[in-house]
């Protein structure tokens, strides 16, 4: 039904939904895509972005598209998330400021704890 997804990662929103929302609401839909790339891409299709996404099953551009998806897998998804969190472990097993933060759940950007910071510190009490 839409060329441009097949064989892809799935989304977070099931396809009956997939029907209502137009290109930069659709492709917003995956994990490490924003708001500027999502409108980039829709225009680099050729449509505008607010075209439903029904009503995109052929176009030149959709190959190319599917082919950028398939390529860049691991900047999207579930890879981008897997990632970042071995990042964080990373930091915890070099023992480094950074990483002690996240062991203990405080800020880690520099932020104060003294007057501000309650949900963290709330969360390691627990």
């Amino acid at each position: 039904m839409y060329p441009f997804i097949d064989n892809l990662l799935s989304f977070r929103t099931k396809m009956y939904n997939l029907e209502k929302l137009n290109l930069y609401q659709f492709f917003q839909q995956r994990y490490g895509i924003g708001k500027s790339f999502s409108f980039r891409l829709s225009k680099y299709m050729g449509f505008s972005p607010y075209y439903k996404s029904k009503n995109v099953l052929t176009s030149s551009k959709t190959k190319e598209v599917k082919q950028f998806f398939v390529e860049n897998a691991k900047f999207l998804d579930k890879n981008i998330k897997k990632l970042h969190s071995n990042n964080i472990e990373k930091y915890i097993k070099n023992k480094s400021y950074k990483g002690i933060r996240h062991k203990y759940k405080y800020p880690t950007r520099g932020q104060r704890t003294r007057s501000n910071g309650r949900t963290q510190k709330n969360k390691f009490k627990k």
